[in-house]
């Protein structure tokens, strides 16, 4: 450095400090290393609230790796950003609720790290942009989209991941609802074995998930719940190529509601889909496990290639003073009994207020109502 200087001074004269100056604080050699601007911005235009955007960052030494990033919201958009190491662990993360967040964090290596920025919440709707800039070298990841319209509550859309190499995944899902929206997503390996899942009550769900190996993984998107009624429009994005994937096999329920009293109409969804050519054995059971109760309510054989939705609804006897909850487990058995999916959801029963105390064998009036359940021909 001491020659640098020298070299620089003979070059300008010892007594042109004005350009001396300009020359060392040009070279970095007054304030160091430390003077340092924004080694790259980018932008990704057209983000839906639930959607995100992904990068590359490249350290090239250890040290302070500082992200920033924003929408061109109003001021009142929640945006989340979180940062992952080379292998894939997420580091450090900040949440902002007004268009932007940041993270500044000392690297023990060098190598490629990844951002993500979510944006949660567009206050007052439209899709946003969102930019980041850091000090080290960032790049967009590439970004695949899916988007189905007309989802029923209690129905799902299913996707293919097409993974090349053992990487960090991401994957987003959400909803066009008002904010409320149960979403359930779930990642399956090549094999079919659920590797993670993640639930969502505000319309969003995500995943990030470090696969070890390459190959077609795929991705369910469940709307549990479609707060208020109607349909919705599920839309799924990742890093990783997005193909259309038919449905696996599977099997899903829901009640229409979570509290049911003396006199109430229960209705129960149950989604079936066996796509292969073999039969398939459908079981329901009925649980109060509170009450020591477990009872069978159907158990029935399919044929392959059956895909339907089913209602099975009844009225709620008396049952007694006592509040106690149900659980209803579903699950389709290959031939050999092996579980190829399964399922559950809960409801409560509440007594009704200003009904008179009696005797009651509850499990007598649960067996009765499950001997009028009929699966359909």
């Amino acid at each position: 450095m001491k020659e640098a200087v020298e070299k620089i001074l003979s070059s300008y004269g010892i007594h042109n400090w004005m350009k001396v100056l300009i020359a060392l604080i040009t070279s970095g050699l007054l304030l160091g290393s430390g003077v340092a601007v924004a080694a790259a911005t980018v932008d990704l235009p057209n983000i839906e609230e639930g959607d995100a955007v992904w990068c590359d960052v490249t350290v090239v030494s250890p040290g302070l790796v500082s992200v920033h990033a924003w929408t061109n919201g109003s001021g009142y958009d929640n945006l989340e950003l979180f940062l992952y190491d080379p292998a894939g662990s997420e580091l450090s993360s900040d949440w902002g609720s007004s268009d932007e967040a940041s993270i500044d964090y000392s690297a023990s290596i060098a190598g490629t790290y990844k951002v993500k920025a979510v944006l949660t919440e567009a206050y007052g709707g439209g899709t946003r942009s969102i930019s980041l800039s850091s000090n080290c070298a960032l790049s967009l990841c590439r970004k695949y989209k899916k988007a189905v319209a007309d989802i029923e509550q209690g129905n799902a859309i299913w996707a293919d991941l097409a993974v090349d190499q053992a990487q960090l995944v991401f994957v987003n899902s959400w909803t066009n609802g008002s904010g409320y929206d149960d979403l359930e997503l779930f990642l399956y390996d090549p094999a079919g074995n659920e590797l993670a899942s993640e639930w969502g009550s505000s319309d969003i769900a995500w995943i990030d998930y470090s696969v070890s190996t390459p190959g077609t993984y795929k991705v369910k998107a469940y709307l549990s719940e479609a707060y208020g009624g109607g349909t919705r429009t599920i839309s799924v994005s990742s890093n990783c190529p997005l193909e259309h994937g038919g449905p696996p096999t599977s099997v899903s329920l829901i009640t229409d509601k979570l509290v049911y009293s003396l006199g109430e109409t229960m209705t129960i969804t149950v989604t079936i889909c066996s796509p292969s050519q073999t039969n398939v054995t459908f079981q329901w059971y009925w649980l109060v496990p509170q009450l020591n109760v477990s009872l069978p309510v159907l158990s029935v054989q399919l044929p392959g290639s059956y895909d339907n939705t089913i209602d099975f609804s009844f009225t709620i006897p008396y049952l007694g003073h006592t509040h106690f909850g149900n659980t209803f487990y579903v699950q389709l058995l290959d031939a050999s009994g092996t579980i190829l999916d399964a399922d559950s959801t809960w409801s409560v029963y509440s007594p009704r207020a200003g009904i008179q105390e009696q005797d009651v064998d509850i499990t007598g009036e649960i067996t009765s109502i499950i001997e009028g359940v009929e699966f359909p021909s």
